[in-house]
């Protein structure tokens, strides 16, 4: 109801003119209308009031009074309930959209309620036009979810890190749950035994006909092909797959797989489950993959999951790929191994042409040349983010920092931009001239590891093709001052050279 009603003193006006004298049958024709006007306003205001509820406490008060009772702050059971004791309470669940189970906010429930709700048993779900639930295992509302969710229920969120013999309630809750199109179960590392959590959690997920969007920790084979086969899923992100998700000979070799799929994210032990993955998606309409390994990568593992993801994804469908290897391990602690990562490794990824964001990452970087850094900049022209990261051996090739005025000609979108390069020496450019592009797009850059020797000279050559560069950092402390400084230093060449351009066109 808006704030400018209020009701209580309209009523009292109009009731105030009702008792001055008042020709033939307008009283009784005024009291009618303001009844229907009432209605008008309470139906809008009570649907507002009942939409969205943290706790069962104020629906269970709508029972006749006499059946409950508040005491030490507990709510509690007196008496059964019948069927007609529910009337009251459907009157205002069935206005109940979203429901968050919040323990903070409810009074604790004695166990006399949920007793009395599973004996009672209403004939429809309390919360019948319920969209969205969110819930946690922990909760003494969880067991009862059945007895809650309606058939029109659309977002499930379930926090799972109670113990595992609460969680067996999800394989037949999945009854209720034919409308559902977005889930999510989470599960805190370590809360409890994972294989018993993903058996759960599978079942649940396995009933699932129209889901379109699956957050989990874990599936098991039959989860990930179940899946895999429904025409409705568009984003799946799996948090820990621990295993080969796709065994042979468990009716792998039975297409189409993830038809719908738009938008994918995995996080595994090693980067080989996530190739076995991407081996099975073949034509699915993947716009964004997010990949993250925990183990370091070989060369030869990083290049084959590579190659595997070019053979299995759509050339002009996808625009974002983040890829991050071997990132942290062992309590944070980043590892580097000996394998070099080339412009080889990385090749595979140029037959993407439509990709705006990309963000690769590996311990010990990627080694390439400023022929590789064009080439990128040709098969990516519309990239807004740029992010290759790691740090690669000092003595091994890196772009030049000239040779980023190829990103100014050919990207004009680039908006981020995070690279290693060598900026130690701005050689002179002898190849032939061109006229001069300015790309105003790109604002941030991150050069990592890079070594550095005039930080004028590179601040002149950044402000030059990249006007509109403001934030310039790096990881390095070895160059930590120098790159500091051409932060400094950048908006003050800008200026003036925009100063410059201003004197010749008054000229």
């Amino acid at each position: 109801m808006h704030k400018c009603w209020n009701v209580p003193e309209l009523t009292r006006l109009i009731l105030e003119e009702l008792g001055k004298p008042i020709p033939g049958n307008l009283a009784h024709i005024t009291l009618h209308r303001l009844k229907t006007i009432c209605r008008v306003l309470s139906y809008p205001a009570l649907d507002l009031l009942w939409e969205e509820q943290y706790a069962l406490v104020p629906l269970l008060k709508c029972l006749p009074s006499h059946l409950w009772d508040v005491s030490d702050r507990i709510f509690k059971i007196r008496s059964p309930i019948a069927s007609a004791d529910w009337e009251r309470v459907f009157v205002y669940s069935s206005r109940v959209k979203k429901f968050s189970d919040n323990p903070i906010l409810d009074v604790p429930l004695d166990a006399s309620v949920l007793e009395a709700i599973v004996m009672s048993q209403p004939m429809v779900s309390l919360f019948p036009n319920i969209r969205e639930v969110c819930s946690d295992c922990n909760s003494n509302l969880f067991p009862l979810l059945r007895f809650l969710l309606g058939p029109k229920l659309e977002t499930a969120i379930f926090c799972l890190d109670g113990p595992v013999w609460r969680l067996g309630v999800l394989p037949g809750l999945a009854s209720k749950c034919t409308s559902l199109r977005n889930l999510s179960l989470s599960v805190r590392q370590g809360s409890h035994d994972r294989d018993d959590a993903t058996a759960y959690i599978s079942a649940f997920v396995a009933q699932l006909a129209h889901v379109r969007r699956v957050n989990v920790t874990s599936l098991n084979a039959v989860a990930y092909l179940h899946l895999s086969h429904l025409l409705s899923l568009e984003t799946l992100n799996v948090a820990n797959l621990d295993s080969i998700p796709f065994p042979v000979g468990q009716g792998i070799s039975d297409g189409p797989f993830f038809p719908a799929l738009h938008r994918l994210t995995l996080s595994m032990r090693n980067l080989p489950f996530a190739a076995n993955f991407m081996s099975v998606p073949v034509n699915a309409p993947l716009c964004a993959v997010f990949i993250d390994a925990q183990d370091p990568a070989t060369e030869a593992e990083l290049s084959a999951f590579l190659r595997t993801f070019q053979a299995h994804c759509s050339f002009n469908r996808l625009t974002s790929v983040r890829l991050h290897v071997g990132e942290q391990s062992d309590r944070g602690r980043v590892i580097r191994t000996t394998h070099i990562m080339t412009s080889a490794t990385l090749r595979p990824l140029l037959s993407f042409p439509n990709l705006r964001f990309l963000d690769i990452f590996s311990p010990q970087g990627f080694s390439f040349d400023d022929d590789f850094l064009a080439a990128m900049a040709l098969a990516w022209p519309q990239i807004e983010q740029l992010i290759i990261g790691g740090r690669p051996p000092k003595k091994n090739p890196k772009p030049r920092v000239t040779a980023l005025a190829v990103l100014s000609r050919n990207c004009p979108r680039l908006q981020h931009l995070s690279l290693t390069v060598d900026a130690t020496q701005l050689q002179e450019d002898h190849s032939p001239r061109r006229e001069r592009v300015v790309q105003t797009a790109l604002h941030s850059a991150n050069f990592n590891d890079s070594a550095i020797e005039s930080a004028s000279e590179v601040a002149a050559l950044l402000s030059s093709i990249f006007p509109s560069l403001k934030r310039v950092k790096s990881s390095s402390e070895s160059y930590k001052e120098e790159w500091v400084e051409v932060r400094k230093l950048i908006p003050m060449f800008a200026k003036i050279r925009a100063d410059e351009k201003q004197f010749w066109v008054q000229e």
